[in-house]
Parts: structure tokens; C-alpha cells; sequence
């Protein structure tokens, strides 16, 4: 395989892409052989990387399957019996072992030992180069339009209010952006955009500019587990990392300062969180995790400090700026003053004196109202599905069907498609309550019987890597399974 990543032939894109896998099984089979030798071994069981089988949901209608692709390509390969004994867990690495701590978890039942040593069968994908490359210029050309909707947005006060940020945080908001277009700083360090595709055109569903998952996986395990199994083809993710630290390198913070990446009490924030943190390291940075806010209290002046009496000052956050925004609804209806009470998540991320990755300004970018901003500012373009704030006529009866979307929903929760009046398909979750936005239907692509998401990973604004997730269902979410990614010539 050639260590060149594919997009380095195009200026819009600067690194390649990577695959995660769906590990439920491989947990199992990981524990199990770690639990039988010494737990500093490099000897791990990678065979059964993938199931043989992915969870069994409804025979989806014929009428929203879009055709195959050529560009795109779904195969089985058997699993080699001596990629058992392959070192593809680093043991010294905290962040492989928060990642098959996670794995492990997730699994439901192990694997019998006979059926672990015999070789299996497993799925991977293949995308041609200069399809991969079309993607990655469709990914930086949406990018930019996403960030001049955001400017639109925060341009515009009645179209803002929309949005649903508390009226008080709408000038920390606008000032966040300005510090970004200014040069001075807050720009945005990464971001996932989720697309449809097919052999010619590529469409937008969203953009995860606030917080997203599967770096780790596209960024790295990806290419272990091919170079593992000896798959066909490049690896496109294999500079995700070095551009990750790239940024970090350029991101502002000062010699010697420190880098709080906070996280969630969550086996797989765990893993995503420790990925980033080991970037910035290798960028020279401090850093320090730290669960919620463990360990924070307030310091003399109001300034919140870590356990080791550092003040805090730079942040990454896995939390997506929503959930602080509710944080911050709920502290101010108590109208306590902050350093009468415990250090609380808003407090450290919407601080004055504190910078925070991704930017707040990301709020905007991140929100499905965008969808319809976009729509108005740029109707018609060939990446963009038609987009309203109310369902009109039009795109009620549109041939193709429309979705509704909940403004502040995530993962695929309390979406639902319509197509001919009827519903097609639809998710449940805790975001019902939300005011929706209105979108025309694009399928995913069905590949033997699967949904495909195309998800472009973006580092400063150029796209760094691809992973997919794939399901059963119509709509993917955050349980869907990713599979391995390859890229081959034309």
C-alpha cells in the first residue's frame, strides 16, 4: 500500500481518512485473552475484529433505496488465523486501553474459544481515489459555507433567537466569532461532517462542528486492523493525527501553559478524550484530564482552578455546547452567586478568562436551524438538500420525501422520514420537545442491505480523514456500526 495520502494532489485537503470498527464481539475476545496472560503482553487477539453479523433491523421499503455504487464497494474478506498473535494494542498506551475498556463494555456476550480460533469473516469498504478526493473538496467547500451561515446568523438578531440561546450569551457568542474572523484566535480545531453520497453528487445532512465521535477510530485503529487482516489499498487517515497536532501546535497556548481536556464520566468520551489529549502532547502541550469537574474549586479572584492550584485557561470539552448552555439556564434560575457554590460546567466553559475548543461560536454551526440559513443563502447548490423553518407545500409534497429534525437533536435521536404522506422510517429520543426543522429526504446509499454515512473528519477547516457508519436502518445513529475504509485506484 502507498504511505501517500490520498488528498495530498488536491489544496483543499490536507490528511486522509480512516475507519472504526463495530467491536461488541472483539471486546470480548480482547478481555478474554488478556485475562488468560500477562496483562503487559503484546499478544491480542485481532481476528475477530468484526462481526459476521450486524443487528437485525426491519427490511427497510424499496421505494427510498437509492442504486449501487461503483465508486463505492462493499466486501468480505476472511480473517487470517495469524492475525491473533499480532501486536496491534500498544500496552504502554492509556488511550488503547480506554478504548477496549469501552469495547469491552459494550460487548454482550462473549465469544466461545472455538469459534475465536477459527478464521471469520468480516466486511470492509473500497472508494476510489478520485472519488475520495471529490469528497474532500465537497467537505472544505462546506465548510465554508457552514461558517458563512454562522456569520448570517449571528449578523441578524430575530434570525439568531431561533437558535435558542439564552438572550445573555448572545454578545459572548458574536464575540467568539469575531475573535475567529479577526485571526486573533477561537478558531474551530476539528469537526465531522455527516453526508450523503452517491457515484456523482455529494450531499449534506449536518455538521458536527461543536463535538463529534470516532476520531480515535478514523484517526488511528482503522489502519491497524487492515494492516492486520493485509487489506487492499491505502489507508487515507494516516495523517489525521499529525494534523491534529498541527493545530494544536498553532492553536495559541503559550509555552508551558496547560490544556484541561474535560470529559464525561463515559467509557467512550474516555478514549476520544485521551486521542486528542496524546496530540497536543506531541505538540509540545500540558495536559490534564479531568472528569466533569473534578477537582475544580475558585480561586481568590474568582478564576477557576484544577486540583494542582493551576488556573484554568484552556480547554477542550467533549460536551457539545448545548448541555453547557442548559447547565447555564439551570444555575442562573437558582441566582446564586457562582463562588457560593460548587464550580459547575458552565462556569469553567463560558468564563471570561477561559478559552475553550470547539469555540462557542461552533453552537451555531453545529445547529440543524442552520440547515434552512444555508438553504436561503445558497439555494440550489449541488451540496445542499433544500432546507425550511416550515414545512411548505413544496417540500411537503416533494417526490423524493422530507425528514423532520429536532433544532438541538443529536445522533439521529427523534428523526423522522416522510415520504408520500406516510413515514418511512424514525428514531425516538429526548429531544421531541424541540422546535424542527424541515429537510429534503436523501437515502443513504444500501449496499447489501446497508445504510452508508459518508463522515469527512475536518482539521482547520480541510477534511483529514473519512469514516463510515453503516446500519440496517435508514437512519444511522450513534450505535451504528463503523466499518473499515479503504482507498484504491481508479
Amino acid at each position: 500500500s502507498s504511505h501517500r495520502s490520498v488528498f495530498e494532489s488536491t489544496s483543499t485537503c490536507a490528511s486522509p481518512l480512516r475507519y472504526c470498527f463495530w467491536f461488541p464481539r472483539l471486546a470480548s475476545i480482547v478481555w478474554q485473552r488478556v485475562s488468560m496472560s500477562n496483562a503487559t503482553s503484546t499478544s491480542v487477539l485481532l481476528a475477530s475484529a468484526l462481526p459476521s453479523a450486524l443487528t437485525e433491523q426491519p427490511e427497510t421499503s424499496a421505494e427510498v433505496m437509492p442504486q449501487m455504487l461503483q465508486s463505492l464497494r462493499r466486501h468480505i474478506v476472511s480473517v487470517p488465523t495469524e492475525a491473533d498473535d499480532l501486536r496491534w494494542i500498544a500496552p504502554q498506551s492509556d488511550t488503547d486501553w480506554a478504548f477496549f475498556a469501552w469495547a469491552s463494555d459494550a460487548a454482550s456476550s462473549p465469544l466461545s474459544s472455538s469459534e475465536a480460533s477459527v478464521g471469520r469473516q468480516a466486511e470492509y469498504y473500497t472508494l476510489t481515489e478520485g472519488r475520495a478526493i471529490g469528497i474532500a473538496t465537497a467537505a472544505a467547500e462546506l465548510h465554508s459555507m457552514f461558517e458563512a451561515a454562522t456569520s448570517k446568523v449571528l449578523e441578524d438578531d430575530a434570525l439568531l433567537k431561533t437558535f435558542g440561546i439564552p438572550a445573555a450569551l448572545h454578545a459572548k457568542v458574536k464575540d467568539s466569532f469575531v475573535s475567529h474572523r479577526s485571526g486573533v484566535g477561537l478558531h474551530s480545531m476539528m469537526g465531522r461532517l455527516d453526508l450523503a453520497i452517491d457515484d456523482h453528487e455529494v450531499k449534506a445532512y449536518e455538521y458536527n462542528a461543536d463535538s463529534a465521535s470516532c476520531l480515535y477510530e478514523c484517526g488511528y485503529a482503522q489502519e491497524r486492523w487492515a494492516n492486520a487482516v493485509g487489506l487492499v489499498g491505502s489507508d487515507p487517515g494516516q495523517h489525521l493525527g499529525s494534523e491534529l497536532t498541527a493545530a494544536w501546535r498553532d492553536a495559541g497556548i503559550p509555552a508551558g501553559a496547560k490544556l484541561h481536556l474535560m470529559l464525561d464520566d463515559d467509557l467512550e468520551e474516555a478514549y476520544h478524550a485521551r486521542y486528542v489529549r496524546d496530540a497536543a502532547q506531541e505538540a509540545g502541550i500540558r495536559t490534564k484530564l479531568i472528569k466533569g469537574v473534578e477537582g475544580m474549586s475558585w480561586g481568590p479572584e474568582g478564576e477557576v482552578m484544577d486540583d494542582e492550584g493551576e488556573r484554568v485557561q484552556f480547554v477542550w470539552k467533549t460536551w457539545a455546547w448545548e448541555t453547557v448552555i442548559d447547565d447555564y439556564r439551570s444555575q442562573t434560575a437558582t441566582h446564586q452567586h457562582s463562588q457560593l457554590r460548587p464550580v459547575l460546567l458552565s462556569d469553567v466553559l463560558l468564563a471570561d478568562g477561559v478559552t475553550v475548543w470547539e469555540p462557542l461560536w461552533t453552537v451555531i454551526t453545529s445547529c440543524k436551524a442552520i440547515l434552512p440559513v444555508l438553504w436561503q443563502m445558497f439555494p440550489g447548490h449541488p451540496h445542499l438538500l433544500q432546507a425550511e423553518f416550515e414545512l411548505s407545500t413544496a417540500l411537503r409534497n416533494h417526490p423524493a420525501g422530507y425528514v423532520t429534525k429536532p433544532i438541538g437533536g443529536r445522533c439521529g435521536k427523534n428523526v423522522t422520514m416522510v415520504k408520500d404522506g406516510a413515514v418511512v422510517a424514525s428514531l425516538g429520543g429526548g429531544f421531541d420537545a424541540k422546535p424542527l426543522v424541515y429537510q429534503e429526504l436523501r437515502p443513504l446509499p444500501r449496499m447489501d442491505g446497508f445504510s452508508v454515512l459518508m463522515c469527512p473528519w475536518l482539521v482547520r477547516g480541510k477534511c483529514a480523514g473519512l469514516v463510515l457508519r453503516v446500519d440496517k436502518k435508514l437512519i444511522t445513529g450513534v450505535d451504528s456500526p463503523i466499518e473499515v475504509l479503504r482507498i484504491v485506484p481508479l
